[in-house]
């Protein structure tokens, strides 16, 4: 369901931009997209672009091997639809303020 399909991404990204976080203040490197909390407005473009890639081709291939799968790649569909209206909008998500990394 889109709820918590949204709520693990958040929590993803929650964990990536701390990790991002850390690349940039103790490492002094610019950390890549899915981690740079700078590009959080893009998140929901980046996760329409990882469902594209990853997720609908997956999906498409176990449904089509196995039928009672179906499901699966249907909802996998309906999430990216909400994505694509969120980047369309360009709404924001919102995460956690960037947490001390010293």
């Amino acid at each position: 369901p889109w709820e918590v399909q949204k709520k693990v991404a958040e929590l993803v990204y929650s964990e990536s931009f701390q990790q991002g976080d850390i690349e940039r203040t103790k490492l002094h490197q610019k950390p890549i997209d899915i981690m740079d909390r700078e590009k959080k407005d893009e998140l929901p473009k980046m996760q329409v672009g990882f469902i594209d890639s990853i997720c609908m081709p997956l999906y498409k291939v176990m449904a089509e091997k196995w039928p009672s799968l179906q499901p699966l790649y249907d909802g996998c569909r309906s999430n990216r639809d909400h994505w694509q209206a969120l980047a369309r909008q360009r709404a924001t998500i919102d995460l956690p303020e960037q947490t001390d990394t010293r």
